[in-house]
C-alpha cells in the first residue's frame, strides 16, 4: 500500500499526526532533561532548545513512532 496513492485527507492527516508526534517528542523531552529538573521553569526550555544535540532525538522519535503508527492503522483498515 503505497501512501502516496492514498486519498489527500489521509496525506494530509498523516502529516499533521507525525508533526504533532514530533511536538509531543519535542516537549516529553524537555520535561525528561536536567534543565527542566533543576529550574522547572518553562523560560528554559528556549535555552534548552539552543542546544541541538541535546534534544534532536526526541522529536524524530515522535515523528517517526506516530507516522509508522497511522501507517499501521491504515494498512489494517485496507487489508480488511
Amino acid at each position: 500500500m503505497n501512501p502516496l496513492h492514498w486519498k489527500r485527507e489521509h496525506q494530509h492527516a498523516w502529516i499533521v499526526i507525525s508533526v504533532t508526534g514530533a511536538i509531543a517528542g519535542l516537549l516529553f523531552g524537555f520535561i525528561q532533561s536536567p534543565s527542566f529538573a533543576i529550574l522547572q521553569t518553562w523560560p528554559a526550555f528556549g535555552a534548552w532548545l539552543s542546544v541541538p544535540g541535546s534534544h534532536w532525538p526526541w522529536p524524530t522519535f515522535g515523528f517517526l513512532i506516530t507516522g509508522a503508527t497511522f501507517y499501521a492503522v491504515q494498512l489494517l483498515r485496507h487489508s480488511n
